[in-house]
Parts: C-alpha cells; sequence; structure tokens
C-alpha cells in the first residue's frame, strides 16, 4: 500500500515526510547519498549555489550568525561563488564569505555585497 507524502517548504527549506513500500530502495538511497558525499568528483555549480543558500538560510534561522540570506544572491561558475546583493553592513558581509568558503567544492569566493543603510 502507497502512503502519502508530506513535503512543506519554508523559506527555502524543505521537510520530507512519508514512506517507502521497500526497506531495500531506502538501503541503496542512504548507500547512494554516502558515496556522493565521499566522492572525489568535482562538485556541480549548481550544488554549490543550493549549498550556500542554505547554509545562508540556516545560519539566519538556527544561529545567531548575522548573515543577509534574503539580499544576497549567489550565482557559481566553475566552483567560483560570486556574491552579489546588499546587506545592512560589513560583518553581514564577512559572515557571507566565510559561510560560501566553508561549502565543499569551492575555489574561490568573489564578493560585489554593498552595504546599504535602511
Amino acid at each position: 500500500m502507497k502512503k502519502p507524502l508530506l513535503l512543506l517548504t519554508t523559506l527555502g527549506v524543505v521537510l520530507v515526510s512519508g514512506c517507502s513500500m521497500w526497506h531495500e530502495q531506502d538501503s541503496r538511497q542512504a548507500m547512494t547519498a554516502t558515496e556522493v558525499h565521499n566522492s572525489r568528483q568535482p562538485t556541480s555549480d549548481a550544488w554549490i549555489t543550493t549549498k550556500v543558500k542554505s547554509t545562508f538560510v540556516e545560519k539566519k534561522l538556527f544561529s545567531s550568525a548575522d548573515v543577509a540570506s534574503m539580499t544576497i544572491h549567489v550565482h557559481t561558475i566553475n566552483g567560483v561563488v560570486y556574491l552579489t546583493g546588499t546587506s545592512d553592513n560589513r560583518h553581514q558581509i564577512k559572515n557571507a564569505i566565510r559561510l560560501a568558503r566553508s561549502v565543499n567544492g569551492v575555489r574561490h569566493v568573489d564578493s560585489k555585497v554593498m552595504v546599504v543603510r535602511r
């Protein structure tokens, strides 16, 4: 019997609830996720962009880190992360750069974020 799948999104954070019919399928998916995490292959630019953005939102929501998660835009080309947009202060920019550098696969971070007093 198939069980319904519940999908909730809030500020880019996705929560998935449900269950699979096949335990064996779950085991294969878990093993694949582990293999991807431990892979030595280059990480895709889309994955890096998604991870940087989700890290910004995670730190904004679940820690005391001061990050302008909604006004800093992220683009990645060949492992180089480009940050654009605005922030309230230089501290937010420094946090964004630090968090972007912490993501696996990031070769360099180029920030053009501007401080705008509101």
